[in-house]
């Protein structure tokens, strides 16, 4: 199945978005796996689509300068995709609180963002991108696209298919780095 498609289909139930919205995502994610930058300029090459690279330039702009996303959807869309069954406990030496939780919850994004990001999965250091609000939405977008290569990643093993996109297994190449092969390599 396109993958665009099985995107689309896969966060529509769980974002609540129209089609066009839906689909701006569907392409960036694409073209996130596809390019493995987040420069602007590089990543609008990367849209497989009918308009012209220059529009689509022009569309992750407006992306980063206007959308407004519901953090509280998107985490639980991708809770609801990582299949993390409930209750959830965060083990701490720590005084139990709210602000604990939240030190907790801000240290694990950043350091396992960083960790999958900057192992060459899409050059996260490439951005020019300077304001907060613009740089939230990058990683959200990087987020569900690192969610995306390593279910796919996983989905690829489950199936005996490792050796398709790894031929040296025994190295111990990560979820991520197997999804993003497959993802690049059954592209069209």
């Amino acid at each position: 199945m396109n993958q665009i498609i099985l995107l689309r289909q896969t966060l529509k139930p769980l974002l609540g978005w129209h089609g066009a919205r839906l689909n701006f995502l569907a392409l960036f994610l694409i073209a996130l796996i596809r390019v493995k930058t987040i420069n602007l300029v590089e990543l609008a090459t990367g849209f497989r689509s009918k308009a012209k690279t220059e529009s689509n330039y022009k569309r992750l702009k407006r992306f980063f300068r206007n959308f407004d996303l519901d953090y509280t959807v998107i985490a639980k869309a991708i809770v609801t995709l990582m299949d993390i069954p409930q209750p959830w406990a965060v083990i701490s030496n720590e005084e139990p609180s709210l602000q604990t939780l939240w030190q907790y919850d801000l240290r694990f994004r950043v350091e396992e963002l960083f960790l999958d990001s900057k192992s060459g999965a899409f050059e996260l250091e490439e951005s020019r991108i300077r304001d907060s609000k613009s740089l939230e939405r990058l990683y959200l977008v990087v987020a569900l696209a690192l969610l995306f290569a390593t279910t796919q990643g996983m989905a690829v093993q489950i199936q005996g298919l490792r050796t398709q996109v790894d031929p040296h297994w025994k190295g111990g190449l990560s979820y991520l780095k197997i999804g993003l092969r497959w993802l690049i390599m059954s592209s069209p």
